[in-house]
C-alpha cells in the first residue's frame, strides 16, 4: 500500500479517533493501532476500536497502491504534530506490518502487527439511517446525565433510541431519574447505545474544524 496525505488533514482525523484508540485502560497492545484502508484512488478509511466503541472516518488522499495497513496511533499523532500543516506525508507499507513514513527530509518507521492480527470491526447493517451530527449531539447532551454508571445495572447503562414514522426519541434512566429527548425531523428503528458510545460520539461530534465535519452524518 502506498499513499500521500496532507499532515493537517491526517492530524484532524487522528484527533477524532484518539479518545477510543488512546484509551489508557486498554491493555490489549494491538488495539493501540489504527487501520488505514484505501477506499479508492482519492480517499482512505481510518478506523480504530477498543472492543467497546469503534470509530471510522473517511479522508482525502492520493492512493497509488491500494491496500490496508496497521499503524500505531499515538506515535503517528505525535509525528503529525511536529510537521508543518501544509506538508505532504508519504506512507509505504512494510512487508512484516506497519509502514514507512517520509515527509520532506524526515523519515520514520511505524512498526505494527500485520493487519490480520487486528479484530474485525463490524460494518453498519443495511438500512442505516443518517442523522445530522448536531441533532444527535444535542440529544446525547440532553439525556446522558440519567444513564447509570453502576456496572451491575447493565440494562440501564445505555440510551434507548427509537425511530418511527413520527419522530426519533432518545430515553435514558438510572432507576431514579428519567430523561427523554425527541426530534420530529428524523423519521424507523430501535437500538440501545452504550453510555461509552454516547460519551465518545457526543465529544467528537463537536469537531475543531466545523466546516469539514458538520456535514458528516451519524449512522445507526
Amino acid at each position: 500500500m502506498k499513499f500521500i496525505i496532507n499532515a493537517q488533514t491526517l492530524q484532524t482525523e487522528l484527533a477524532f479517533l484518539s479518545g477510543v484508540v488512546a484509551n489508557k485502560s486498554n491493555t490489549i497492545p494491538v488495539l493501540q493501532n489504527i487501520i488505514i484502508a484505501s477506499e479508492n484512488t482519492s480517499s482512505l478509511k481510518i478506523s480504530g476500536t477498543d472492543l467497546d466503541v469503534s470509530l471510522s472516518c473517511q479522508t482525502e488522499a492520493a492512493v497509488s497502491e491500494p491496500g490496508t495497513i496497521l499503524v500505531p496511533m499515538a506515535k503517528l499523532l505525535a509525528i503529525t504534530k511536529t510537521l508543518p500543516k501544509t506538508a505532504d506525508m508519504t506512507f509505504q507499507s512494510l512487508e512484516n506490518g506497519g509502514a514507512k513514513l517520509t515527509c520532506e527530509r524526515a523519515s520514520f518507521k511505524l512498526m505494527a502487527p500485520e493487519f490480520e492480527a487486528f479484530p474485525e470491526i463490524q460494518e453498519p447493517k443495511e438500512g442505516a439511517i443518517e442523522i445530522p451530527t448536531d441533532i444527535f449531539s444535542n440529544m446525547i447532551a440532553s439525556t446522558i446525565y440519567a444513564i447509570t454508571q453502576e456496572e451491575s445495572r447493565y440494562t440501564l447503562s445505555g440510551a434507548k433510541v427509537e425511530i418511527d414514522e413520527t419522530s426519533m426519541r432518545m430515553i435514558t434512566t438510572d432507576g431514579h431519574r428519567l430523561a427523554k429527548s425527541e426530534n420530529k425531523e428524523i423519521t424507523s428503528k430501535t437500538t440501545i447505545r452504550s453510555r461509552k458510545t454516547s460519551l465518545s460520539y457526543g465529544r467528537r461530534s463537536k469537531p475543531r474544524n466545523p466546516s469539514r465535519h458538520q456535514s458528516r452524518p451519524a449512522q445507526l
